[in-house]
């Protein structure tokens, strides 16, 4: 834990998924409250429902960084270096992983989308490269595109209806 001294008191910092979570008496108190809060550092309270902290107000200590849950839908491209120039033996094996480890996919032709909770969706493209790595790749490069949403839930098929409909003038 990082503690700092600010022109508003002292705010503590737990490293984490978006960088941190920062806890502050005076942040609070200068809006009228009374009791600690707990925001995303550098984000503001609109990212607190995200993170399943209260809107209004969130006792210190209710809710820790580790219980949060967050969804992300990322695009992986695992690239396989030093085995020839057919990869379709280690994209196949990317996509076993992927199943058994029961995420939400879809194959491209330049890589695989891939939703679901943060932590599942990490470990399943470090699996990735272990058993790439395992099948005989010596080395192997990766590209990762990924994002979260705050707002609402959005899905892999959301995102594309969202434009298929604009496409149609819907």
């Amino acid at each position: 834990m990082l503690c700092e001294e600010h022109s508003v008191g002292s705010v503590c910092f737990w490293m984490g998924v978006m960088g941190g979570v920062s806890v502050s008496r005076e942040a609070g108190a200068e809006r009228g409250r009374e009791t600690p809060r707990i925001g995303i550092r550098g984000l503001g309270d609109p990212w607190a429902h995200v993170f399943g902290i209260a809107d209004d107000v969130h006792r210190v200590g209710e809710r820790k960084l580790e219980d949060v849950i967050m969804k992300v839908i990322l695009d992986l491209c695992v690239v396989p270096i030093g085995v020839g120039t057919s990869v379709s033996t280690y994209v196949a094996e990317c996509e076993r992983v992927l199943t058994e480890a029961g995420l939400k996919h879809s194959l491209h032709a330049y890589g695989t989308n891939i939703e679901g909770e943060w932590d599942a969706v990490l470990a399943a493209v470090k699996a990735c490269h272990e058993r790439v790595h395992a099948l005989g790749a010596p080395r192997i490069t990766t590209t990762i595109k990924l994002g979260t949403r705050t707002d609402r839930g959005q899905t892999m098929e959301d995102k594309v209806a969202s434009v298929e409909q604009k496409l149609a003038g819907t």
